[in-house]
């Protein structure tokens, strides 16, 4: 959204796998932690080993379409272990609780390098379902700053309610393919930024 809002765009590189992500991330130093086979309570500070999601690629709104090539970035990024690591993590608690089916789950779920190439940055469409009319009188910049957190709520300021209404409308999927069809590519962010 961020980014959007400064006239760029996002994409997740989806054609990472996990080990992939944890060379690019220089978190494949680190030692593995042993799941137990229960749930367990103490201090066991490998838990608060980084688990890599995604690498997400930002680059000018409008720029020409150009190719990822994974099997490539794939050798450079195994060039990375003759890199010297530098730091050590900080530990975050001093009492743990691992739950030992969240740890097994992840480790069954670890996804692998898909190899092919991928086209990036093709064109932006917009939706049929939001028009820049819709947004008459609101701009990124008034919408940042007037912002609410939700521990700064004081039940006296408030948006009208058109206009929450208007930003939850622009969050929803709303994707159409080239037939017309309405579940096609996604159009809103954040769905826009995935490749699925």
């Amino acid at each position: 959204m961020a980014a959007a809002g400064l006239g760029w765009d996002v994409r997740v590189l989806d054609g990472f796998g996990y080990k992939e992500l944890e060379k690019l991330m220089g978190l494949d130093n680190f030692p593995q932690f042993a799941v137990p086979s229960r749930p367990v309570r103490g201090k066991m500070p490998k838990i608060e080993f980084e688990h890599p999601d995604c690498v997400l690629l930002i680059f000018l709104k409008g720029s020409k379409e150009f190719e990822v090539d994974y099997e490539k970035v794939k050798g450079a990024l195994f060039e990375f272990s003759n890199l010297e690591w530098e730091g050590k993590p900080n530990m975050l608690s001093k009492e743990h609780v691992c739950w030992d089916i969240i740890y097994r789950t992840a480790e069954a779920v670890k996804k692998p390098l898909n190899a092919t190439k991928e086209v990036i940055s093709k064109p932006f469409k917009s939706s049929r379902m939001i028009s820049e009319t819709s947004y008459k009188g609101l701009n990124l910049n008034e919408l940042v700053r007037k912002r609410r957190s939700a521990v700064a709520m004081d039940g006296v300021t408030k948006i009208p309610k058109e206009t929450f209404f208007q930003i939850m409308l622009h969050c929803m999927p709303t994707g159409y393919d080239e037939s017309g069809e309405k579940q096609g590519k996604q159009l809103a962010l954040p769905f826009q930024a995935l490749g699925f």
